[in-house]
This record gives C-alpha cells, sequence and structure tokens, in this order.
C-alpha cells in the first residue's frame, strides 16, 4: 500500500480522474492506489458478472464504475 492517508471526504471527481487515468494507461496501480486513497476511498469491490467497480468512502459513499467494454 502507498503511505498515502486516506482522505476523510470523499472526492468523486477526483476518484474519476483516478480511473480514468488508470482506463488510458497513464497512471500505473501504485499511483491508482495512491489517488484514489487521496480521494476518500476506503476501498472497492469488483463484479466481474455485473460488469462493475463500487468504490466506498468512510461513510458509506459510493461511486459506481462500469467496466470498460461493458454492454
Amino acid at each position: 500500500m502507498p503511505a498515502v492517508s486516506i482522505a476523510e471526504a470523499f472526492d468523486p471527481q477526483a476518484l474519476q480522474s483516478a480511473i480514468l487515468g488508470a482506463q488510458s494507461g497513464a497512471v500505473k496501480y501504485p499511483e491508482f492506489m495512491a489517488l484514489t486513497m487521496a480521494a476518500g476511498c476506503v476501498g472497492y469491490v469488483a463484479w466481474i458478472a455485473g460488469e462493475q467497480v463500487t468504490y466506498m468512502g468512510r461513510k458509506g459513499e459510493a461511486h459506481i464504475e462500469p467496466m470498460p467494454g461493458a454492454r
């Protein structure tokens, strides 16, 4: 894990930016983890069959991202 504190506030725009960077290949996994933590993400669950990833914040916030190429 990167040596980054998880932000108290959940920032969906910063999270979306990290996701887009990773999807484009501009952001590699260690940097992606640091960016999502800085955006207040405490964890995520990838639903392979459902073709989506749910990113979660400290207070129950959630951002649902369709997997690239999903329906």
